[in-house]
């Protein structure tokens, strides 16, 4: 981090328009010297200040501005800019273009900012990765129905093509509910049946927190979601990390679906620096590109016949495959149907919810598709697409 700069208009290191402000620049100049003659010599290094006193002498520079002072407010964004704090930086241009949308030095700080950003931290690209909240929306709507839709799918059972129905899997993950979110369920859902009575209403207060939440989406879809943390991975998600190194393996790479230009469908390796919350934010943002990815009519993940996903057709070898991928590759699953990794991917498809409640969650190459069906459970949602506040 650089000092913090006395207050005076700042120049910018890059591109200070002169023939914009003459009269700034002298002012400038005359201040910056009684500056240099007067203020003290600095006693730390610029670059062990804490953060904090940036933003700190940000938020007090900004509230001293007129909010439509639109030549302060670019003159604080160049402060931004010497102080190197591109997060500030990019803020503080997006705000001179909403007072000015044709400012074009604040669109240009705005791209550098972005370029520094994007250069020191990949999952800071708009859309390239999940953000945390948009995480917690797919955990939402993914977490398993505590009561299978009624009807059987197309296809086979959960264990292989041609298995027998094992069951669904249970959910186990950590669950955290705001104060008054299960007091407020009660009351919505007072007199249905299961509900009805005192006894009723204690037996569901001392489930474990999981279940509790299975009830309240299935008898509420999304009403409560915002009020929710799921604290770990479901079950869907959990299951999905033990396929995805796979996955990346065979469809992830360089010269597949990894590639910076890839055909059909983009696949995210973990940014570098991130640790495990870059290889989480891979695996999420990789599931949803996978979930939406689609070949003409047919869909790569196909909830509603598993054996049919294209995920499974390609990754057989071509004499087993119904469907052959466009090029020739290596199958994923050698052995055929009798690959434990092909009952375990086909297994875990048919895992997934039929009808997954609406969550605005989207990347560019990922949109949410058009709703299809009647929301988890029995019951609709309670609201249409848009529900979740957008990330």
């Amino acid at each position: 981090m650089g000092p913090i700069m006395p207050f005076f208009p700042a120049l910018s290191a890059r591109a200070f328009s002169v023939h914009r402000r003459p009269a700034a620049l002298a002012i400038f100049l005359a201040v910056a010297g009684l500056a240099e003659a007067q203020a003290p010599v600095p006693d730390e290094d610029a670059a062990s200040r804490p953060s904090v006193d940036i933003n700190a002498e940000y938020r007090r520079r900004f509230q001293a501005l007129d909010p439509l002072d639109i030549e302060g407010h670019y003159q604080l964004a160049e402060w931004c800019e010497l102080q190197q704090d591109y997060r500030l930086l990019r803020r503080q241009a997006l705000y001179v273009l909403k007072l000015d949308r044709n400012h074009v030095d604040a669109a240009r700080l705005l791209e550098y900012a972005e370029r520094k950003r994007q250069a020191a931290d990949p999952t800071a690209v708009p859309g390239e990765f999940l953000t945390d909240a948009q995480i917690q929306r797919l955990r939402f709507a993914e977490l398993l129905e505590s009561a299978q839709p009624s009807g059987p799918r197309r296809g086979s059972g959960r264990s292989s093509r041609r298995g027998e129905f094992s069951g669904p899997p249970r959910e186990s993950c950590r669950v955290r509910f705001e104060p008054g979110v299960l007091q407020e369920f009660l009351e919505v859902v007072a007199g249905r049946p299961g509900f009805a009575s005192v006894e009723d209403r204690r037996r569901f207060m001392d489930l474990p927190a999981v279940q509790q939440l299975q009830q309240i989406r299935y008898h509420t879809g999304d009403r409560f979601a915002s009020r929710i943390e799921i604290a770990g991975d479901p079950w869907v998600f959990a299951e999905f990390k033990s396929l995805h190194p796979m996955i990346m393996r065979n469809c992830g790479n360089a010269e597949c679906h990894g590639a910076p230009v890839a055909p059909a469908f983009r696949l995210r390796s973990a940014p570098s620096g991130r640790g495990s919350a870059g290889a989480a934010a891979a695996m999420y943002t990789n599931f949803l590109v996978l979930s939406r990815a689609s070949s003409g009519n047919r869909k790569l993940i196909d909830r509603d016949n598993p054996p049919a996903s294209l995920l499974l057709e390609y990754g057989l070898p071509a004499q087993a495959a119904g469907t052959r991928h466009p090029v020739r590759i290596e199958p994923m699953f050698p052995k055929g149907f009798d690959d434990l990794k092909y009952q375990q991917t086909l297994a875990w498809i048919d895992a997934l919810n039929r009808f997954p409640i609406r969550t605005g969650v989207a990347l560019p190459d990922a949109p949410e598709p058009p709703p299809a069906g009647t929301g988890i459970g029995r019951l609709p949602a309670t609201q249409p697409a848009g529900t979740m506040p957008a990330p």
